[in-house]
């Protein structure tokens, strides 16, 4: 086997994310691991906004998420490319990032960055193609024109976006049979407790707890 002797570590000049030459400024590895992201997002909000009113936020025109979407720079995006600075001929490289916004404080923050990068490797794995990067209201285009760009609307409310993550074979299968029972169990139960309060009693109960 090869590779850098123990105790060292590898490093590069060029970051893995950025190609000024692409869309949006994604580097091929990283557009197919945004594809993966996007591709598995519906199952992905039940880890990442795993409560009863992380849905009342994920809706369109709240400056956060929606929609199976990747944008350049657009805060209603699920995905989104974030701003750099070039001016005084800075460059671009070392600021790129990409935001995942279909997420809060009510999620388990380890749990949910694996099951994100998990997917996002699906996408290396199978070498996907950069999903089409998508710019204005996805609320006004015509549900052909959605299709044809790959948008999807995320789930609307935690027992959506529950059986979006049981129907979902690589989230699924990849979470352990009995870590995803529990799951599960307890959103259920939480959803139940719930029931039939305001949203305004909703929050305040989970303002109390977390």
């Amino acid at each position: 086997m090869s590779g850098p002797p123990l105790g060292s570590r590898a490093t590069s000049s060029k970051p893995a994310t950025y190609d000024a030459a692409n869309p949006g400024g994604l580097s091929t590895a990283a557009g197919s691991f945004c594809a993966g992201i996007v591709r598995h997002l519906r199952g992905l909000t039940a880890l990442t906004a795993p409560s009863v009113p992380s849905y009342y936020r994920l809706a369109p025109h709240n400056w956060s998420s929606s929609f199976t979407w990747l944008g350049d720079r657009d805060r209603e995006a699920t995905l989104r490319i974030c701003p750099v600075v070039t001016k005084g001929g800075r460059d671009p490289s070392g600021q790129f990032n990409v935001e995942y916004r279909a997420a809060d404080a009510t999620a388990n923050p380890y749990l949910a960055m694996a099951a994100i990068v998990w997917a996002g490797l699906a996408g290396l794995r199978e070498a996907l193609p950069t999903p089409p990067i998508v710019n204005g209201d996805p609320t006004l285009m015509s549900e052909s024109e959605r299709q044809s760009k790959g948008l999807h609307r995320l789930p609307e409310t935690l027992p959506e976006a529950l059986e979006a993550l049981k129907a979902d074979p690589l989230l699924s299968n990849w979470l352990p049979p009995k870590l995803l029972q529990s799951i599960l169990v307890m959103k259920q139960a939480e959803i139940g407790l719930m029931e039939g309060l305001s949203r305004e009693a909703v929050c305040a109960a989970f303002g109390a707890r977390y």
